[in-house]
């Protein structure tokens, strides 16, 4: 399921023996999402490592995080995206909404 690890005033999401966040588990995931923003973790990395496929209801989860991290004075940004999924948001025309990097330390830095 999910992990998070906390750097600097960053929080690190990241997925464990999963390769895809869809209907099964959006809920759990925005449920826990949500529990980090509302404990003043504002500024959230989701690694998408080992994740080949997202839905739209994984998609929503994803953009539900943003939407409160940005209401908190927070940011959300992804990193570490499988081709696959990057073509998946270019279909659903996500492309420009998230900021995406290549590399976790990138990302977090990003922040600065």
């Amino acid at each position: 399921m999910m992990q998070s690890k906390k750097v600097s005033d960053v929080t690190i999401v990241s997925f464990k023996d999963m390769d895809h966040l869809d209907a099964r588990i959006a809920y759990r995931i925005k449920a826990e999402l949500k529990g980090l923003i509302s404990e003043n973790e504002n500024n959230i990395v989701m690694n998408l490592a080992g994740i080949d496929f997202i839905d739209s209801a994984g998609f929503g989860t994803i953009i539900s995080g943003l939407k409160s991290s940005k209401k908190y004075g927070g940011d959300f940004k992804l990193c570490n995206a499988s081709p696959t999924v990057m073509e998946l948001m270019e279909l659903m025309q996500l492309g420009n909404v998230f900021e995406v990097h290549n590399d976790e330390n990138k990302c977090v830095q990003s922040f600065a």
